[in-house]
């Protein structure tokens, strides 16, 4: 009797052992598309970034009790709620920074198409009409055939590196 006893209370120790929680890492990937995934694997072809280590609660125990009930789980509601909320703020710092990087892009393309547009109609200005500079005396000196051309094709270099 002693004995049935015995490996009595030895297999539920073992069964509560075993279902004591695991611990799980949780990666952040971006695929090809640009689509961020959260798997507890690590993909093999996508640089991907630890964000942290979970503990997941393994299957019941006997008597309907499962690992979330054990003190040592760290596994309760507040928990679990600390690290939704964590999550949710990591994606909202991403998608704004990725706003920001998008909006700057924008803003930078934006600039670079008003200063092609600003290039050719200068040079459809200069194309047709006598270019020249004043001196020190205050005098118009007219560029000559030379310096024109050599003017326009400073300007259609100009445009050719900023219209690309």
């Amino acid at each position: 009797m002693h004995r049935k006893f015995f490996s009595v209370r030895a297999l539920v120790l073992l069964t509560a052992v075993i279902a004591l929680p695991v611990q799980a890492e949780l990666y952040k990937w971006t695929d090809a598309e640009g689509r961020v995934h959260f798997t507890d694997k690590k993909p093999e072809s996508a640089a991907s970034k630890k964000v942290e280590t979970l503990a997941t609660p393994r299957a019941s125990a006997p008597g309907g009790r499962n690992a979330e009930t054990a003190p040592a789980a760290g596994n309760t509601a507040s928990d679990v709620l600390q690290r939704q909320k964590r999550m949710a703020d990591i994606l909202a710092q991403e998608r704004e920074q990725h706003e920001q990087e998008v909006a700057s892009k924008n803003l930078a393309l934006a600039a670079r198409k008003r200063k092609c547009l600003e290039l050719r109609d200068y040079r459809r200005n200069v194309e047709g009409s006598r270019l020249y500079d004043v001196n020190d005396k205050g005098e118009r000196v007219y560029m000559d055939d030379k310096g024109h051309s050599s003017h326009l094709k400073e300007l259609d270099q100009a445009i050719q590196e900023a219209c690309q």
